[in-house]
């Protein structure tokens, strides 16, 4: 017998959204843990601690829970990019990129979650275009706190040669190194937050001006 269609998000009640919230935070866990393919609605259902059955009525199938998944990464990433209002802020950012990277549930950082979705986007065509669409939004709020954080008189940072550096590629780049910093914190543990202060004292400057 197939599953009964899920409900959208925005129709749940207030204890149906918590329980969709416990779905989502059990995923983390098996997805961490045992990987995308691996990890299957039964491990998800036995984490949270409820139905398989249960389950589907929130979510259709597992790409679902992973497309879900991005959408509260997204809301996260632009609470945090909101933050951004003026001088110092960018810096800040970082940190608390660096923060919320750290985070750890009990099998990783949200770090390693992040690296794994974008994986799976590369296998599965409705994760990717969920991702793309958060990729994009994402960058149109970084273009936003530039441009908060930009003197009202220009909308652009000098080169060192004197050069204009157009606000798409400073944000571009802005967004990669917020993203890199994932890989960095995967790839070096031992990275602190002093460290990186300090580099961001250095470079961030020349970038946003």
């Amino acid at each position: 017998m197939s599953p009964v269609p899920a409900q959208p998000a925005g129709d749940l009640t207030e204890r149906a959204q918590a329980q969709r919230e416990r779905v989502l935070c059990a995923a983390e866990q098996c997805f961490l843990r045992r990987g995308f393919h691996a990890a299957s609605i039964a491990d998800i259902a036995a984490t949270a601690e409820m139905s398989g059955g249960l389950i589907y009525r929130y979510f259709e199938n597992k790409n679902a829970i992973v497309m879900a998944i991005i959408e509260r990464q997204l809301a996260e990433g632009e609470a945090l990019i909101d933050r951004v209002q003026g001088p110092g802020d960018v810096l800040e950012l970082f940190l608390l990129a660096y923060d919320h990277w750290h985070q750890r549930g009990e099998d990783g950082t949200r770090a390693a979650l992040f690296l794994e979705i974008a994986a799976e986007a590369s296998r599965h065509a409705d994760i990717a275009a969920t991702l793309h669409d958060a990729d994009k939004a994402i960058r149109t709020r970084l273009g936003a706190a530039l441009q908060r954080h930009a003197s009202a008189r220009v909308d652009a940072t000098p080169a060192g040669d004197g050069r204009v550096v157009p606000l798409q590629h400073r944000t571009l780049l802005l967004q990669c190194l917020l993203e890199g910093l994932a890989v960095r914190i995967i790839r070096d543990p031992a990275l602190t937050r002093a460290q990186l202060r300090a580099a961001l004292e250095d470079l961030l400057p020349q970038l946003v001006g």
